[in-house]
C-alpha cells in the first residue's frame, strides 16, 4: 500500500515538473502569443511576465529565470532588463514591458533577488562579462537605497505605507511584504534576514570583480547592522519558547505570524542566513501551528497562507518551503503527499487553494511558485 502511494505522488510530482518545463519552453514565441512567460524584446533584454498578470515583478522574474538557467541567453537578458529597470525607479517592484512602473511599491526583496540571480548565473555559467558598468551601477543604487532606508525617517523620501519606528536601529525599513501587502510594522524581519545575506554577495561581488573595497565595506557593515539588530530587537519569549517576530517597529511592537510568500520565517535555513537554530525550531514549531493566524488546516491539506488570499486558502510556496526545511521523512512524504493532491488536473501549481477543495484556487498562471518547485524539490 505505501509503494502504491509513493508511486502516486512520484507520478503527480512528475506531471507537475515536467508542466513547469513546458512554462519555460514557449519564451520564443512571438511577444503577442497568450501564456508566453519569457520574450525576447529587440533591446537584447528578456521581458518575463509573471504569468495571468502581464507584468515584470523583479522578485518573480528573478526566480523565473534561475529555474531557466538552462539557456544562458534567456537569463543573461532578464538580468539586462533588471539593471535597466532599477536603474529607472529601484523603489518599484514591478514594471510593464515598455518598461513604465506598474506598482511602486517598496519592499526590500525587490532589490535582493536580481543580485541572487547574479551570482546565480555567474556559478552556472562562469561568465564575469557579466560584471560591467551598467551591472556596477545596479549595485551601487541597490546599496544607496538600502543604505537610505536604515534611516527612512531622516534620509528617505518614498512616503507610503508608514508607521512609527524606531528609526536608526540598523535594520532597513520597507512598506510591503513580498506577498505586496502593506506591512503592519515597517521593519520586517525576513526581509532584512534575505538583504544582509545579500548584502555579503554584494561585497564579494565589489570585491572580486570591481577592487572596490570602499562598497565592499558598506555593503558588510549594513550586513553586521542588521544582524546585531535581529538579535537584539526581532527575538521574543513566547509559549513556543523564544521565537523571532515577523515584523517589529524597533519601539517594543512586533506582529507574530508567518506569510507564505518567499522570504519568510519558515524559510530562514534556505536563505542562508547565520540564524540561531534553537530559535528557529521554536519559530517554525510557532507558524506551522493554529497559533500562526495564517496557518490553515484541512481535509487536503495543512500549512501557511496569506493576508493576500482568502481565508483557509494555504499557498503551495509555503508547502514546498515547508518540504526543503522539514528534519523528518515522514514530514516531506506528508508535504509532497499535500502538493500532490492540491492539483486542479492541469499539471501546475497555483498561488493557493482551498483547504478543503483543491478545485478552488487562485491564479490560473503563477509562474514564481511552479519556478521555486523546479528549483527547491
Amino acid at each position: 500500500m505505501a509503494g502504491a502511494i509513493l508511486a502516486v505522488l512520484a507520478t503527480a510530482v512528475l506531471a507537475i515538473s515536467q508542466a513547469v518545463l513546458g512554462l519555460f519552453s514557449v519564451y520564443h514565441h512571438a511577444a503577442n502569443v497568450n501564456g508566453s512567460l519569457f520574450v525576447r524584446d529587440g533591446d537584447s533584454t528578456t521581458y518575463v511576465s509573471t504569468g495571468d498578470i502581464d507584468a515584470m515583478w523583479l522578485r518573480d522574474s528573478s526566480v523565473q529565470a534561475m529555474s531557466a538557467m538552462h539557456n544562458r541567453s534567456l537569463v543573461r537578458g532578464v538580468i539586462l532588463r533588471q539593471e535597466r529597470l532599477i536603474a529607472i525607479d529601484p523603489y518599484a517592484n514591478a514594471f510593464y514591458r515598455n518598461y513604465t512602473v506598474a506598482e511602486r511599491k517598496f519592499e526590500v526583496d525587490s532589490l535582493c533577488y536580481p543580485v541572487r540571480l547574479m551570482e546565480r548565473y555567474e556559478g552556472a555559467t562562469h561568465d564575469r562579462s557579466l560584471f560591467d558598468d551598467r551591472a556596477y551601477g545596479m549595485l551601487h543604487k541597490i546599496l544607496i537605497t538600502l543604505s537610505v532606508e536604515r534611516h527612512h525617517r531622516s534620509e528617505s523620501q518614498y512616503r507610503r505605507n508608514e508607521h512609527p519606528i524606531a528609526d536608526g536601529i540598523g535594520l532597513i525599513w520597507s512598506a510591503y511584504r513580498p506577498s505586496d501587502d502593506p506591512q503592519g510594522y515597517n521593519y520586517n524581519i525576513p526581509e532584512n534576514m534575505f538583504a544582509a545575506v545579500t548584502l555579503r554577495v554584494m561585497a564579494h561581488i565589489f570585491t572580486t570583480y570591481y577592487h572596490d573595497r570602499p562598497e565592499a565595506d558598506r555593503a558588510n557593515d549594513i550586513a553586521d547592522g542588521i544582524q546585531e539588530a535581529i538579535a537584539q530587537h526581532a527575538v521574543f519569549s513566547t509559549t513556543f519558547g523564544r521565537i523571532y517576530a515577523y515584523e517589529i517597529d524597533g519601539l517594543g511592537h512586533a506582529k507574530f505570524m508567518d506569510d507564505a510568500n518567499m522570504p519568510s520565517l519558515l524559510s530562514i535555513p534556505l536563505l542562508e542566513y547565520a540564524y540561531d537554530p534553537v530559535v528557529y525550531a521554536s519559530t517554525r514549531k510557532f507558524i506551522l501551528s493554529p497559533a500562526d493566524p495564517y496557518y490553515f488546516s484541512g481535509r487536503f491539506a495543512a500549512g501557511i497562507g496569506s493576508p493576500h488570499t482568502p481565508d483557509r486558502y494555504v499557498w503551495p510556496m509555503s508547502l514546498v518551503v515547508q518540504y526543503r526545511t522539514a528534519n523528518t521523512h515522514l514530514e516531506r512524504q506528508h508535504v509532497l503527499r499535500e502538493l500532490a493532491m492540491s492539483g486542479a488536473g492541469d499539471g501546475a501549481l497555483h498561488e493557493s487553494f482551498d483547504v478543503n477543495d483543491p478545485r478552488k484556487f487562485t491564479r490560473q498562471r503563477f509562474g514564481w511558485v511552479n519556478a521555486l518547485f523546479q528549483l527547491l524539490l
